[in-house]
C-alpha cells in the first residue's frame, strides 16, 4: 500500500516507500538492515517492535519522542513506517498526535488518521498501549 500524508510533513505508510523521504521512523523488526541501508531515506531511525504483538507502552512514548525529534527539522519529510502501514507505524503516530500535537483525545486522533488510512488495524490490546503511553 502506498504511503499517504497525515499532514504537511508527515506520512503513514509501508518501509518499501522510505527512500522518497528526508528522514523515516521505522518500526520493522523483521526486516535485516542490509536491505534498509539500500532502500532507506536519507535519515532512517529505527524503534523495531514486533508485528502482531502489542508493544510496550514505553516503546510507543519513545518511539513517539523520535518522531517529535524528527519533526523539529524544518521542512523534513518524514515517513512513519512498518511493514504495510497499518497498526505499529499507526500506533506510534496516534500517541505522537495526542502527546506533541495537543489532539483533543485517543479517539479523536484514531478519527483523523482512520481518514487517510482507514484499512488501519487497532486491537484493544493496541489501543490499551496507546492509552498508557499518552497517560
Amino acid at each position: 500500500p502506498q504511503a499517504v500524508r497525515v499532514n504537511e510533513r508527515i506520512s503513514v505508510g509501508s518501509i518499501l516507500q522510505s527512500k522518497q523521504f528526508d528522514a523515516t521512523l521505522d518500526m520493522c523488526a523483521e526486516y535485516p538492515r542490509p536491505f534498509l541501508s539500500k532502500k532507506s531515506s536519507k535519515q532512517h531511525r529505527c524503534m523495531p517492535m514486533m508485528d502482531l504483538i502489542a508493544p510496550q507502552a514505553e516503546q510507543l512514548s519513545r518511539a513517539a519522542d523520535e518522531l517529535q525529534q524528527l519533526y523539529t527539522v524544518p521542512n523534513q519529510q518524514i515517513l512513519v513506517c512498518c511493514t504495510l502501514g497499518f497498526s505499529r507505524s499507526v500506533a506510534v503516530l496516534i500517541t505522537w498526535m495526542v502527546r506533541y500535537q495537543h489532539c483533543d483525545s485517543l479517539e479523536s486522533a484514531i478519527e483523523l488518521v482512520r481518514k487517510v488510512r482507514p484499512q488501519m488495524v487497532l486491537t484493544r490490546d493496541l489501543r490499551d498501549c496507546i492509552a498508557k503511553a499518552i497517560a
